[in-house]
């Protein structure tokens, strides 16, 4: 990856971290329990998307967030975590339940001696949430790539109608910041025109020379 600039994952990650850090007048930044599951969250469908966006040239993909001739491991790699995620859930209902299947289990672990209302108020510093973002993300593109037909089977379910009341509330609950009325269907192709974007202006500036790999219109 040319110097200064930070690999794809690494952007995304910041885009979808930095609006949750609160920046206290005396003390650490830091993040609050709730928005670091809800950016966990969007980290992994994010990932998902892009590695359903991109799997048929998965190993050029690659290219953005590797180390340079590692390509085929990072993407063994990645495949892995997800089939390992999706043989513990076997038959998600959402991307809900999928994305936070692993993460849960960390979390109880990690926090098995503290009652439900103080891991609430657990604050974590920026740097151990953009891990593991980073983390949801890579899972995330494992599953999009290896899963195409279950990504399209829990988008039309979960985005591709407009959302009732109870999974609204479910949703806010997770940690989801997202509005009090249920927010307009989107499809598939809209969100993947979306990522595919902000891809191609990320490869305009970072690595020009795969740019044709990545327009739009070639």
């Amino acid at each position: 990856m040319p110097k200064g600039n930070p690999p794809l994952i690494d952007m995304f990650v910041y885009t979808i971290m930095n609006p949750a850090v609160k920046k206290p007048f005396i003390g650490a930044p830091y993040i609050t329990f709730q928005r670091y599951l809800g950016c966990y969250q969007i980290a992994f469908e994010t990932g998902v998307i892009l590695g359903y966006a991109f799997r048929d040239r998965l190993l050029t993909f690659a290219k953005l967030f590797s180390e340079a001739g590692r390509e085929k491991d990072a993407t063994a790699f990645i495949k892995d975590i997800a089939q390992r995620v999706l043989n513990k859930v076997k038959e998600p209902k959402d991307f809900l339940v999928l994305g936070m299947s692993a993460e849960k289990s960390r979390i109880e672990i990690q926090y098995a001696d503290k009652t439900e209302e103080r891991i609430n108020r657990q604050k974590f510093p920026p740097k151990s949430v953009f891990k593991q973002l980073q983390l949801a993300m890579f899972t995330g593109i494992g599953f999009g790539s290896s899963f195409p037909w279950l990504t399209e089977q829990l988008w039309r379910l979960q985005y591709e109608h407009a959302v009732d009341s109870q999974a609204l509330e479910r949703l806010k609950k997770a940690g989801l910041n997202i509005p009090d009325q249920p927010y307009e269907p989107v499809s598939l192709a809209t969100r993947q025109a979306e990522l595919h974007s902000m891809v191609e202006q990320y490869v305009s500036d970072a690595r020009p020379d795969l740019l044709p790999c990545f327009q739009t219109q070639q």
